[in-house]
């Protein structure tokens, strides 16, 4: 296997993130909140992810990876959920989104409404 090293250094600075999201991930899993918090906030990048994190509060919402389901590739969402959402949705004003997306039936789909 031959690696990209243009790549790997290119996203160096955005491994250390990745791990984090993913230990955020595991630990929201066994804590129950993966299930409590129904409501995915994605964006389009990771630096979006990255500022939009920086201005929630961690009562509100829980920066992990973005589900398989709503894209398949790395991203930053925020779970949360119906309570917190627009307390989300004015802290990080001003930074695009992807989308919000509702867990139904076990799997995140884009809102159709709230």
């Amino acid at each position: 296997m031959k690696i990209k090293w243009k790549n790997f250094i290119r996203n160096l600075p955005h491994i250390h993130i990745g791990v984090k999201l993913h230990l955020n991930y595991f630990f929201a899993r066994i804590s129950g909140k993966y299930k409590k918090f129904d409501i995915c906030v994605a964006f389009p990048s990771i630096e979006d992810g990255i500022k939009a994190c920086k201005k929630i509060e961690k009562e509100s919402g829980i920066p992990i990876p973005v589900p398989d389901e709503i894209i398949g590739e790395c991203g930053i969402a925020i779970l949360t959920d119906r309570e917190h959402l627009d307390k989300i949705l004015k802290s990080i004003q001003g930074i695009p989104l992807k989308g919000i997306y509702i867990r139904r039936e076990g799997k995140f789909v884009e809102k159709e409404d709230i």
